[in-house]
């Protein structure tokens, strides 16, 4: 009889952790419908369930859009990314620096380095957070490759649109050359 009951209740953990590992699914599915609709009420919705910290912490969120990328609305990133450095008190910004940060540049040329960089999202439409999203990769893979970065020297202030625009020209011919357009 004891064989019996153990071997029931074996089998009612495994259903209960099989259950909660179902809720879990459910609330990261739920979790990135909020944040591709609005990124900000995704992200306080994963916190209060616990799959992100409370308060949240931009490392955290960092390495969430990393890992969720392929589930999340890569123009929505861009945004989030790009909003300006007084958003919700430079959160955003601390975002952005901690995302560059996770991202390995090193025997890359620029042009693959960018290409890595803007994988994981889109280029919002804004000039301004362009800027300051290619400013801040400048910074990383200037540092990190041991070369002059492109957002200390401002002898021209447009080389970073140039570039983010040479990459989306090179990305629209790839696509168009592979055909899946």
């Amino acid at each position: 009889a004891a064989k019996g009951r153990s071997s029931a209740e074996h089998g009612a953990a495994a259903v209960e952790g099989f259950e909660r590992k179902r809720q879990q699914q459910q609330e990261l599915e739920t979790g990135w419908l909020k944040f591709n609709l609005k990124p900000w009420d995704g992200l306080e919705y994963l916190a209060a369930r616990h799959h992100l910290s409370s308060p949240l912490e931009p490392a955290e969120v960092a390495a969430f859009l990393h890992a969720h990328a392929s589930r999340l609305d890569k123009t929505v990133i861009g945004d989030l990314l790009g909003r300006e450095r007084e958003y919700k008190g430079g959160f955003c910004a601390r975002v952005l620096e901690a995302y560059i940060d996770a991202l390995d540049f090193s025997g890359l040329r620029i042009d693959e380095a960018i290409r890595h960089f803007l994988a994981g999202f889109r280029l919002p439409g804004e000039a301004q957070k362009i800027d300051r999203m290619m400013e801040k990769f400048a910074e990383r893979y200037g540092s990190r490759a041991g070369v002059l970065s492109l957002a200390r020297s401002r002898a021209d202030p447009f080389e970073s649109e140039r570039i983010s625009l040479r990459y989306c020209r090179s990305n629209e011919a790839l696509v168009a050359a592979s055909g899946l357009s």
